[in-house]
């Protein structure tokens, strides 16, 4: 029950009240006549940084939104265009290609945790989580290059060029958790306000997403132009390779603006922590990295806001992996999917600034539930849209990137929240192991989602284009019809109304999470306006 734990912290709540008291003449919580909603506040922080001003600069903003360019590129042409890379590209069977992603996902589940609790012991001259972007984001661009070849010498062996796939792909899972888990984790420590929270990731995940409608567009673009059929066979080896460099080099450089332009504020556990030895931190971490996990996945609030994340994520992951075959074989016409996908990342980061809007009246859980269940009726229509004309492709697609946004934003602003609420119990701070969780799933999202649609694909009969054939097209069965339209539409609709459920019984709202931040010590200040309304 969320009561144990909700009674646990509430205690500390009350603890810290009776502390407080001598610095108070009235205590809103303990007046009948007050509000219920405001948060005492001490004489000498009214005119704190951390509490009555904004703690988010433009220069942060900025600086930390770049860095998700990194993670944003690279997840997203790989979710779209990775499935196809290995089967029409690199020739890969169904079979092998989704046995190759689900060996890097048994890795990345050891992975992503290890380096999580990694970057919560890492000590340095530049903090915690940003010496990681100083060492990571080149081996992440070069990894990313990698992932995009076909090696000349290996075209005709199947078996080493399953095994080069293998190990590029556990480079690349490697690095880009070496880079976006402590980048992730930076975010609590650039705001502890509830609503600046939403407002950063809004900003994240802008950044982010204006950089995918350029990346996937470009991607197609360079394939398109640099596909040689010279000798009448349809080759696109040089297009991925050409790809692969130009965006390499901006997912090797993007963690560099988020390590310059912002800065970590050290948490007490690491000032506390500073006297003991490297030895002596390397064995409390290994004698309570046991303790720690289970205290992290018997967090109610955590479980919940995870299975909402993994549900939005696998939703999303299962129509970018498919989308690509969908608009080929189902509508038959590949010349729309790279400005469908321009539309939906349009509207998505329009949609963005509406859902924050939202949230800040209705609060996040609400914003979910709202936006969640548009998401899924409006996924629907894919089932009958071959049956529809062109204009209609363009204007379901905008509809569609208005419940994709939804599904970053309010998740990943929410996981911060619970970061304080874990602190509130035990009194630690583990952005990292929090944060790696996040990104195993969203890894685990796009291989197991591309995996079973191969493994769906290959089930229901798909033949891929022999090489010799100019345009990579051949006449697919309906029941490989049928499948694409299931798993571009329906299946996605399911899990997005199996994602309600989590979020309903999701206990933090703003009025929790100021309780949490009082037994922190760290109230904020009374009557808070969201930073929506500060700007008007």
């Amino acid at each position: 029950s969320i009561n144990a734990e909700y009674g646990a912290y509430s205690s500390a709540c009350n603890q810290s009240r009776i502390h407080m008291n001598a610095d108070y003449e009235h205590s809103p919580l303990t007046s009948p006549s007050a509000s219920s909603t405001q948060i005492p506040q001490p004489p000498d922080q009214t005119a704190s940084p951390s509490t009555s001003q904004s703690q988010l600069t433009w220069k942060i903003k900025i600086g930390y939104s770049i860095g998700e360019l990194s993670l944003y590129i690279s997840s997203l042409i790989f979710s779209f265009y990775y499935n196809t890379f290995l089967l029409e590209v690199a020739e890969i069977s169904t079979f092998q290609a989704g046995n190759i992603l689900l060996v890097a996902k048994i890795w990345d589940a050891v992975c992503d945790i290890v380096v999580g609790k990694l970057t919560d012991l890492t000590r340095s001259r530049w903090g915690k989580r940003r010496v990681w972007l100083l060492f990571g984001g080149i081996p992440f661009g070069i990894s990313y290059f990698l992932l995009w070849q076909v090696p000349p010498f290996l075209k005709d062996n199947s078996t080493l060029l399953v095994v080069y796939y293998v190990f590029s792909l556990l480079f690349y899972s490697t690095s880009a958790t070496c880079v976006v888990v402590p980048y992730l984790a930076l975010l609590p420590d650039l705001t502890s306000k509830y609503d600046e929270r939403t407002l950063l990731t809004m900003w994240r995940f802008a950044f982010g997403l204006i950089s995918g409608v350029i990346s996937t567009f470009v991607h197609s673009k360079i394939i398109n132009a640099l596909q040689d059929d010279s000798d009448g066979e349809a080759d696109s080896t040089l297009g991925y390779a050409v790809s692969a460099v130009v965006f390499g080099v901006v997912i090797g450089l993007a963690p560099y603006f988020t390590f310059f332009l912002t800065e970590e504020k050290p948490s007490e556990d690491e000032i506390s922590d500073a006297s003991h030895s490297k030895l002596k931190r390397l064995g409390i971490a290994i004698k309570e990295f046991l303790i720690e996990l289970k205290q992290i996945f018997t967090l109610r609030p955590f479980i919940l806001v995870m299975l909402v994340y993994a549900f939005c994520w696998f939703a999303i992951n299962f129509v970018q992996n498919n989308l690509l075959f969908y608009t080929k074989y189902v509508l038959k016409n590949q010349d729309h999917f790279a400005y469908m996908i321009l539309i939906v990342q349009v509207s998505t980061v329009l949609s963005l600034v509406i859902w924050w809007k939202v949230s800040s009246y209705i609060g996040k859980k609400n914003t979910f539930l709202v936006g969640a269940l548009y998401w899924a009726l409006v996924a629907l229509p894919v089932l009958v849209l071959d049956r529809a004309p062109v204009p209609i492709y363009y204007i379901y697609s905008f509809f569609c990137g208005f419940g994709v946004g939804v599904g970053f934003l309010i998740p990943w602003s929410m996981l911060p929240d619970v970061v304080d609420y874990d602190e509130s119990l035990h009194k630690a701070r583990r952005e990292g192991m929090f944060f790696s969780c996040f990104v195993f799933l969203q890894k685990m999202g796009t291989a197991v989602s591309l995996a079973i649609s191969n493994y769906v694909l290959g089930l229901a009969g798909y033949v891929a284009p022999p090489s010799d054939n100019k345009d990579l097209y051949v006449e697919q069965t309906d029941t490989v019809i049928w499948a694409l339209k299931f798993l571009v539409g329906a299946v996605p609709s399911v899990i997005l109304l199996m994602s309600l459920i989590p979020m309903y019984f999701y206990p933090i709202d703003r009025k929790m999470h100021q309780e949490i931040l009082l037994s922190l010590g760290r109230p904020e200040p009374s009557g808070e306006k969201s930073p929506l309304l500060d700007s008007k």
